[in-house]
Order: C-alpha cells, then structure tokens, then sequence
C-alpha cells in the first residue's frame, strides 16, 4: 500500500476508508480508485473533495511537523473512479469471463514462414489458455 492510500484510508475512517480500494498522485492531482460505484456517487460532492483536501494538507503539515519525510504533495485536484478489479495490493486481476472455445486444432495452410510462424504462436496461446482453465 502506498503513502497517499494509506493516509486517505485512516484520515477518511473506517466506513468511507472501506470504499476506496487504492489511491495514487500524478503532479498536484490526486486519483482515488473506489471499490463501488455508490463510492463514486458519494465521494464526487464538493464537501467530500473539499474535506480530503484538507485533511491531506493537515497530514503533511503534521508529518512535517514531526519531522519525518512524506513524498505527498498537497492536492489541488482529487479525481475518483471505481476500480474493476484489483487484488489485496491494489493490483490489477485478469480474470477471464468467457471461457476459451477454440482447441487450437487448425490446419496452418500460410505459405509464408513469418505468417506460419505467427499463426503456431496463436495456436500455443490458444492451448495454454485451454490448459489453465482446466485448472
């Protein structure tokens, strides 16, 4: 977890802290990936933004204060968006929705050696991506 989603989950508290499911900054704009899209609805109110941005500001102070460093910066905008999918790190899940029908059992008629080459390939895909849903 970095800084600036461990900060905004314990300044937000422990139900509005539920709701976001990771939080990172580019420049002086804060983006807040939320769990739910009723997170989303709640948190895009002026006071919400208003209240992070303070409460952002207030940690860094204190962290300076206190004389310990902080890569934070204060933000001047704070985005939201809900997040897909993420795993217990905040990292991005693939997990496939539709199962793979093809076997990868095609006859590879390309005359051309780099169009062969590329259609094996596919086939190799085609049967790994088979034999991981067998699993």
């Amino acid at each position: 977890m970095n800084e600036a989603t461990g900060a905004l989950k314990s300044l937000l508290g422990k139900a509005r802290g539920a709701l976001v499911a990771f939080a990172y900054e580019r420049g002086e704009r804060l983006f807040v990936a939320l769990t739910h899209p009723a997170g989303l609805q709640e948190f895009r109110h002026d006071d919400s933004i208003f209240t992070i941005k303070t409460l952002l500001k207030t940690y860094i102070k204190a962290k300076i204060a206190s004389g310990e460093e902080t890569k934070l910066v204060a933000p001047n905008e704070v985005k939201f968006f809900v997040a897909k999918r993420w795993g217990e790190r905040g990292d991005f899940v693939y997990e496939p929705r539709i199962k793979e029908r093809a076997k990868g059992e095609f006859k590879n008629l390309a005359s051309d050696a780099e169009i062969r080459e590329i259609f094996e390939e596919i086939r190799a895909i085609v049967r790994a991506n088979n034999n991981s849903n067998l699993n």
